[in-house]
């Protein structure tokens, strides 16, 4: 891969992933806008020009008849998540609300979708944005490609003489050879280092663009409508907010200094990365992965505000944006029949109308796209197609810039709930829980009605034998009724009837059902901060099922590493090999994902670190482990990593250690001192207690001795066996009780260690 510095790249080209904001109102200069000034042209000029126009013109046809193309494919998925948005914010779709009223039937909705989308957004976060660690990282490829070595690790590594210009050996500065494995060792110990170095240049720059801000709006989409999107590198060519010091002295303070705030351009380029809304991304509907798209169009919808900053901001052909300002190509976004249904969910009558669509293609463009921007193909080393990006409004091209990645990858890194093998984009948590929650709100609002029915009977009239004498036929306290002369009986034309009530049949139902959310989400009470009566009361029996419902969470986690973590890093990679001014930080690394490896619970990574400490204690395993290195893991996963002391600050107090007992061994070789600790005084009263303490002991074991001689002499007269039949038969009693006692024992210290108590 060539490495291409700013010098060596069109700076135009850079703009291809600007952010997608635009510089203050107080720095924007109108008169970039205006056009300029007419100059005499020759007819073969003339010719070239209206060329141009004409090839734009097509450009521009041809891209906006291939995104109305990929908006009309992509309406099924919209009405989808239309539905997982309804039941996401609590809502009946209009035909069963509609429905519901007619039957004056209960339209409660107990709405269990959300938490449960927020409870797994709030874990894959807390899984892939650790606060504590970075989710990605570069490590250099394991082999280096060295060319001319032969492999044979002993063989000398010979240079041109430069007095000769024969081959000689190449020498250390001691003057011993160099071999082939110290050059290769060289080599990998270099690569480690330039690579813990691009690192934090990559580090900084995602820190500057606030990395896991955008990661947490993909994510938090991601669980509402099973995808996410991030954007990146796009350029950081962001605005500084300085203060300026401005002398203003006066008589009273003559060294007063005044402070303004100015607007300063930051100049250098800088990569970042930015969300995309889903409703606003029209991906290939052709391909379902995102390896497989040839195109894919960002929306904006903006004022003509927001359209002349975007117009500064990524330098638009002043003729195009000229007529789009003075044409009619404003667009009512109450055409866009999803933009209507969100206002509607949002319950918001804002008026958003009258806005301009603004529409960012990123794909193939041939050698006639780009002369008709002034591009000569030639001097680019383009061949017949090359990806990169086109600003256009309707099928006006406002700007038509290259991809700055020699790899031409389309800059999107797309993450899934639940992929959808058919389509670009995956299923989220309401659409994986849809029947459950359906059963939930159907056995909900049949509590409700049949709490209604069977709380008062139903009552039977009959309407000209009983007339109440209020003219009313509501049941009330102290109510007369008259009935005709011929009515014998009341109960013949008056009854009552009681609707019997089956609230624990439905609550069966409902709880089977809310389980079944669990299920299919695979998100248990445990995991959303909850104790379900079937989870163990034991704290060890909780930390193990807790990681194990995670399990699944950890495939979501990976996916996201596969789709966001390495595509991300993997392209900043290439950026900075690119147009990093920095020579120290380039090398031939690969970008790693560290997600799933985040996922062990804390304190089964502390419990785990205590166990390795106890065996690095042992004299045995002493020489094989670094301490100081498993003590800082130790003490991270228990996140109390911060009162670990520099490496410069361990050496000294280890030097401080040795020299005082350097100093200690020299004051007692000069006072001639033992060496080791002195005896203790001799204790004529402890020596008695450990006399005594014999004694009972010995008396102890005589008494049990002669009380088993008296037992097997029992028993021989009792059962009138031998003696020594009486001493096995006593001997096998005791095997038994001692096997007893020994399980007993075995059990308990289980019991202990697993915390299920005794």
């Amino acid at each position: 891969m060539a490495i291409k510095t700013p010098e060596t790249q069109q700076p135009q080209f850079l703009d291809d992933l600007a952010p997608e904001f635009g510089p203050p109102d107080s720095v924007v200069d109108e008169s970039a806008l205006e056009t300029q000034g007419e100059s005499a042209e020759t007819p073969d000029e003339e010719a070239q020009s209206a060329k141009r126009e004409a090839d734009l013109a097509a450009l521009g046809q041809t891209l906006d008849a291939k995104f109305r193309d990929c908006e009309r494919k992509r309406i099924y998925i919209e009405d989808r998540w239309l539905e997982d948005l309804r039941q996401y914010h609590g809502k009946y779709d209009p035909t069963t609300e509609t429905a519901l009223k007619e039957s004056e039937s209960c339209s409660l909705f107990l709405n269990v979708t959300k938490p449960k989308t927020h409870a797994f957004s709030a874990r894959v976060m807390d899984m892939v944005l650790p606060t504590d660690e970075k989710n990605w990282g570069l490590e250099p490829t394991p082999v280096p490609e060295i060319a001319g070595f032969d492999g044979s690790s002993e063989k000398p590594v010979t240079t041109a003489d430069p007095a000769t210009g024969q081959p000689a050996p190449l020498t250390a500065p001691d003057g011993a050879p160099v071999l082939e494995k110290d050059l290769i060792q060289g080599i990998k110990d270099e690569a480690a280092s330039r690579c813990e170095l691009m690192e934090d240049e990559i580090d900084d720059q995602l820190a500057e663009t606030r990395y896991n801000s955008v990661q947490r709006q993909a994510i938090e989409q991601m669980a509402k409508l099973g995808t996410g999107v991030i954007m990146g590198p796009v350029i950081l060519d962001e605005w500084r907010v300085t203060w300026v010091a401005t002398p203003a002295p006066t008589p009273e303070d003559p060294k007063h200094l005044n402070y303004e705030r100015k607007l300063v351009p930051n100049l250098a380029k800088r990569p970042g990365v930015a969300w995309v809304d889903c409703w606003n991304f029209y991906p290939d509907m052709s391909s379902p992965r995102p390896d497989g798209w040839e195109f894919a169009f960002v929306q904006h919808i903006v004022n003509a505000g927001e359209f002349k900053k975007y117009a500064k901001r990524f330098n638009f052909m002043p003729e195009a944006v000229e007529r789009v300002l003075s044409g009619e190509t404003k667009w009512s976004i109450n055409s866009l029949r999803w933009m209507v249904e969100l206002k509607n969910l949002s319950e918001t009558n804002t008026s958003v109308d009258n806005r301009y669509r603004l529409l960012r293609f990123h794909g193939e463009l041939n050698e006639d796209d780009l002369r008709a921007v002034g591009m000569d193909p030639v001097e680019l080393g383009v061949g017949e197609t090359i990806r990169g990006s086109v600003w256009l409004v309707g099928t006006e091209v406002l700007k038509v810039d290259l991809n700055p990645l020699d790899s031409g990858v389309l800059p999107f890194s797309v993450c899934y709930c639940d992929k959808d093998e058919s389509s670009p984009f995956g299923t989220g948590i309401p659409r994986l829980m849809r029947g459950e929650q359906d059963s939930v709100n159907g056995a909900w609002r049949m509590k409700h009605d049949n709490a209604g029915l069977s709380v008062c009977p139903q009552t039977v009239i009959r309407y000209n034998a009983v007339t109440p004498a209020d003219g009313d036929y509501q049941l009330k306290p102290k109510k007369v009724w008259y009935v005709a002369d011929d009515v014998t009986r009341v109960s013949d034309v008056f009854a009552q009837f009681a609707v019997d009530s089956h609230q624990a049949e439905l609550d069966n139902i409902l709880q089977l059902a809310i389980r079944f959310a669990d299920d299919v989400t695979q998100l248990p009470l445990l995991m959303q901060g909850d104790q379900a009566p079937h989870i163990t009361q034991t704290a060890q029996g909780m930390s193990l099922l807790y990681n194990a419902s995670t399990v699944v969470l950890r495939r979501t986690v990976k996916f996201y590493d596969d789709g966001v973590a390495e595509p991300t890093i993997s392209r900043f990679y290439e950026w900075n090999m690119q147009f990093n001014p920095r020579s120290d930080i380039k090398g031939d690394f690969r970008a790693i994902a560290r997600g799933s490896s985040t996922l062990l619970d804390k304190e089964q990574q502390g419990q785990a670190y205590d166990g390795a400490m106890q065996l690095a204690m042992q004299p045995t395993w002493q020489p094989y482990i670094d301490m100081k290195k498993l003590l800082r893991h130790g003490l991270k996963a228990k996140r109390i990593d911060d009162v670990m002391l520099s490496d410069d600050e361990i050496e000294t107090n280890l030097k401080k250690q040795a020299d005082a007992a350097a100093a200690a061994a020299q004051a007692q070789a000069a006072t001639g001192a033992p060496a080791g600790p002195a005896a203790p005084p001799p204790d004529p009263l402890g020596q008695a207690k450990i006399d005594a303490t014999n004694k009972a002991t010995d008396a102890r074991v005589h008494d049990t001795d002669t009380r088993y001689q008296i037992a097997v002499a029992e028993l021989a007269s009792r059962e009138g066996i031998s003696t020594t039949a009486a001493q096995t038969k006593i001997a096998s009693v005791k095997i038994s009780e001692d096997a007893a006692t020994q399980r007993f024992n075995a059990e308990l210290t289980t019991k202990k260690q697993m915390g299920t108590g005794i």
